[in-house]
């Protein structure tokens, strides 16, 4: 099977010496660029050489009306798929990728999902068991598919838990099926993972003894993680990506973010316009192993901070160290600054709400949609809504809204923020 002996590459390629695994990605680098500048119309067209400074910005309007233009004119054997974003920007995209994309992708997958829980202990092997609650399911249609996929996870011992709607009668079954499976790592949305958290406790069920459980798809407050980690009574980690480009990073054992550079090149575009390898900024990413569509510095509008201090696990793989969000699941201030999620959060720090939604429609009115817990007051209300407007500032006027039930978005995942100014 390719996706083992890649992966088996992966893990060992994670551990070269820093200046030996940078000039391998270098290497990468200079090959995807010299196959788009030959084999793509887009970039040939451009006539832009090797040099990764000389090409433009990609952003999804692009991709919509040069989608053909990106593709390669010479298929890599095994044919294409496609994949599409999950729409959570408000713009969603499609994009191709042939199979050796799709095997660096579950490679870079399995490194970042292997990485152990804590300091000092083993790598966490992909068929060691692992329990998803995820809010989409991971069959896809087609006859091979529907074969293909359960023979997969009966491989791996890889179980789904579909968790659009958890309620305390699903949350007993599905506690029923984790102490069965005994699996060591559960995968998950955050906010999955954290309502299934705060009922399993008010149920008081045995928390499945599992070495590491990762947060996905979504940001995680600090509250968020506290209740995870308190009902898991495991080491709580997350990784990040996107449906475009896979998994882009993951934390290891220290906590800090480790990149799959050596899948995908990235890059920050600072607010100045200028480019840098390392910085805060929005973040550019260009494929490295894709040949039927490859993309060169693709804005995927995240906000992140890449660099800082090398990591005590002694990976190769670079740090980042901040990962801000959406572009678009931030509120746009008045005065010009950007508000995050979790920047609100720290608002409701101490109120019992279990959910909150803040959508933005212009730039001075934005309604803030509030999921109740028990305990929750007028007064509480007003405290958290009084902390909020010192954070936002004057002129972004908010209405609270307490509501029975805040929808996730099509995708699965549950948006704090939507700004339809940034979108």
């Amino acid at each position: 099977m390719p996706a083992f002996a890649t992966w088996h590459e992966y893990e060992q390629r994670q551990w070269l010496k820093p200046a030996t695994y940078q000039a391998y990605v270098q290497q990468k680098l200079s090959k995807a660029l010299a196959w788009a500048t030959k084999e793509v119309p887009y970039y040939r067209d451009l006539a832009l050489g090797s040099n990764l400074t000389h090409y433009p910005v990609l952003d999804k309007k692009q991709i919509w009306n040069s989608f053909d233009e990106l593709q390669a004119r010479e298929r890599p054997a095994g044919g294409a798929y496609q994949i599409s974003s999950g729409g959570s920007t408000g713009h969603r995209v499609h994009v191709l990728v042939d199979r050796s994309e799709r095997t660096a992708r579950l490679a870079s997958t399995w490194r970042g999902d292997c990485f152990p829980g804590q300091s000092g202990e083993p790598p966490i092997l992909p068929w060691s068991g692992t329990m998803y609650f995820w809010g989409a399911s991971f069959l896809s249609k087609g006859s091979w598919q529907r074969v293909s996929k359960p023979l997969a996870a009966w491989i791996f011992n890889r179980h789904v838990l579909t968790s659009y709607t958890l309620t305390p009668e699903l949350v007993q079954r599905y506690h029923a099926a984790l102490i069965h499976r005994n699996p060591q790592r559960i995968i998950g949305y955050a906010s999955l993972l954290r309502r299934y958290a705060e009922l399993a406790t008010e149920l008081k069920l045995k928390p499945p003894r599992v070495r590491k459980v990762i947060a996905s798809a979504e940001q995680l407050d600090p509250d968020a993680a506290m209740t995870i980690m308190n009902y898991f009574q495991a080491p709580l980690r997350q990784r990040y990506g996107c449906r475009e480009a896979g998994d882009i990073a993951h934390q290891c054992e220290y906590g800090n973010w480790h990149l799959h550079s050596d899948h995908i090149y990235r890059e920050v575009l600072r607010a100045d316009g200028t480019i840098a390898s390392q910085g805060e900024g929005r973040l550019l990413l260009t494929k490295l192993n894709n040949r039927v569509m490859p993309l060169v510095r693709y804005d995927i509008e995240d906000l992140v901070y890449l660099g800082g201090k090398p990591c005590p696990c002694g990976r190769a793989l670079p740090v980042m160290s901040k990962l801000s969000g959406r572009v678009a699941a931030q509120l746009s201030c008045p005065d010009g600054r950007r508000v995050s999620s979790l920047a609100v959060a720290e608002s409701l720090r101490n109120i019992p709400v279990r959910e909150f939604r803040l959508i933005q429609e212009d730039e001075h009115h934005c309604r803030w949609l509030l999921l109740p817990a028990a305990g929750l007051t007028p007064d509480l209300v007003d405290k958290a809504h009084a902390k909020l407007d010192r954070l936002i500032g004057g002129g972004l006027s908010v209405q609270v809204e307490l509501v029975d039930e805040i929808p996730p978005l099509p995708s699965g995942k549950r948006m704090s923020i939507i700004c339809r100014l940034l979108n």
